[in-house]
């Protein structure tokens, strides 16, 4: 492996220059589209390549200038990280062809922006250190902030300053929590820090843990997990309807964070520091589902409801990711991959009935026979089966999943709680479904643009990836335990990323222990 790693970091940012200076030169949105994407494409086949090369078990540790950790910019790529990027790119590039359609051209610079959002967001999911963390936080959040408000309009200018006061707080709380580990610990690199915590003075266990509770508050705000949750809604049903496709993966970027710190620095086994998050994190994940299905049945819009349908899936991460289990770890994962291409593919969906309803637009109220409505009902149904969990569907797999993670101990409460949503969200979306579908009126809708809209055939691609994910059910299962089981594995990440300083003599400045198996607890090292 080569650089890599680095490469998922530096290219989305040159394209966005390219299309930056090309949309100056020409003025013309088409030097942009096809900049765009030729660079997305590239990057979708560097991120198939990574996610193929971590497939095997391989943790691979870039350090940027060849420095030696904990002192420099250091990239980890695992099963976890690499899923992760892929993720991003496919939904990116997805996005991309969807905005097609028109909404690009609202503006000079759509194209730029969702590239330097991609940039920050295989950073965010790539980086082994705390203080890049936030820094690529601040490079997806300020791209988002552009692309929220893209188009204009009061709601949308409305909805931007609500989401970008709510986050200047939480990038205050998250440098203030950073200062407070740094000041304690001396480090910012996560597997140093992992290290240090577990030998950490009473003195320091305090302000360790302190600090270990705003970084909870922070990733609770960018994943939307109740009571931080209120901004969510509204935000996803302002911005236009690519932007809110590709805001599907923005909350997954705060349950990522909550994995990568919470597990390997905080987890329950940490002494004196650890079971920081255990006490808040599933229990907020079952407020949160709750308030999601009670927004989704409260409704009236369609993008509306499926802004809801976004909180109910970031509460059902919550409550697998909130066991601090491998089994609940991996079902969490597997649901992220399943939920990231439904509600984004919802929203695409959305935006093509939309379109057809004319003036109407997204009102749960009845209206004319759409143009395209046949191939709309099809797809709101497997869309509908998948979020309430009804078999064959990827939607019915993933709940099991998360069901089946559950202890004993806790399944009454949480299978109770996860069967009764479901059932009131199959009432809610038969009743929008027969809304759209069926209760229409014998004429024709007013304001409806010719011809079909770009979000259709994105949106039908999305909605194949949970047949696709069903299909394949098994490998991906396998995958996601084997991710969970190397984000346990604490010592041998640690052990890879702090190798001798010898190591930073490597070549392309990527760790020897770079190309190595992840150990499996009890296994024995090869040469």
């Amino acid at each position: 492996m080569n650089h890599l790693p680095v490469c998922m970091v530096l290219l989305p940012m040159f394209t966005a220059v390219m299309c930056l200076w090309l949309g100056e030169a020409t003025r013309s949105p088409f030097t942009q589209r096809w900049t765009g994407l030729l660079g997305m494409s590239l990057l979708l086949g560097l991120s198939v390549w990574m996610l193929s090369l971590s497939a095997d078990g391989q943790v691979f540790v870039y350090r940027l200038g060849n420095w030696p950790a904990p002192f420099a910019i250091t990239l980890v790529v695992d099963r976890l990280s690499a899923t992760m990027v892929a993720l991003t790119v496919v939904l990116a590039l997805v996005v991309l062809l969807a905005a097609w359609g028109g909404d690009d051209t609202r503006g000079p610079y759509f194209h730029p922006l969702v590239h330097l959002q991609v940039m920050g967001l295989c950073g965010a999911f790539m980086t082994g250190d705390l203080f890049n963390l936030f820094v690529f936080f601040e490079i997806l959040l300020i791209a988002s902030y552009a692309l929220l408000v893209y188009g204009g309009g009061p709601a949308r200018v409305r909805a931007t300053l609500h989401y970008v006061v709510l986050n200047l707080v939480g990038s205050a709380l998250f440098l203030l929590s950073v200062g407070l580990l740094y000041g304690t610990l001396g480090t910012l690199n996560m597997a140093d820090m992992a290290a240090k915590v577990a030998t950490a003075t009473s003195a320091d266990v305090p302000l360790i843990r302190a600090a270990a509770g705003l970084l909870l508050v922070v990733f609770g705000l960018k994943a939307a997990i109740v009571p931080m949750s209120l901004w969510l809604p509204s935000t996803y049903e302002a911005a236009t309807t690519p932007v809110s496709a590709f805001f599907a993966i923005m909350t997954k970027v705060g349950i990522y964070g909550i994995i990568r710190v919470f597990i390997p620095l905080f987890g329950p086994e940490q002494p004196g520091v650890g079971g920081v998050a255990e006490p808040w994190v599933g229990g907020l994940g079952l407020v949160t589902l709750l308030v999601g299905t009670l927004g989704t049945l409260a409704a009236t819009d369609l993008k509306n409801t499926v802004s809801f349908l976004i909180v109910v899936s970031v509460g059902l991460q919550a409550i697998s990711l909130g066991q601090f289990t491998e089994a609940g770890l991996a079902a969490a994962i597997f649901y992220i991959v399943h939920s990231t291409f439904l509600t984004a593919g919802l929203f695409l969906m959305a935006g093509a009935i939309i379109h057809q309803r004319g003036e109407l637009g997204g009102r749960l109220s009845a209206g004319p026979v759409v143009h395209q409505g046949r191939a709309l009902a099809v797809l709101f149904l497997i869309a509908a089966m998948s979020v309430v969990g009804l078999p064959p569907l990827s939607g019915f797999i993933s709940k099991a999943l998360i069901l089946s993670a559950t202890p004993s101990e806790m399944r009454p409460a949480v299978w109770g709680i996860i069967l009764s949503t479901s059932f009131l969200l199959l009432v809610q979306l038969a009743r929008v479904g027969s809304v759209l579908f069926w209760n229409v009126l014998a004429r024709e809708p007013k304001g409806c643009p010719p011809g079909p809209n770009a979000s259709l055939g994105p949106a039908i691609f999305l909605m194949s990836a949970s047949l696709l994910i069903a299909l394949f059910a098994g490998p991906i299962d396998a995958f996601t335990r084997e991710a969970a089981a190397s984000v346990y594995d604490r010592e041998t990440m640690i052990e890879r990323v702090l190798r001798s300083r010898s190591d930073s003599k490597a070549p392309n400045g990527l760790s020897e222990g770079g190309d190595a198996r992840v150990r499996r607890p009890g296994e024995e090292d090869t040469p």
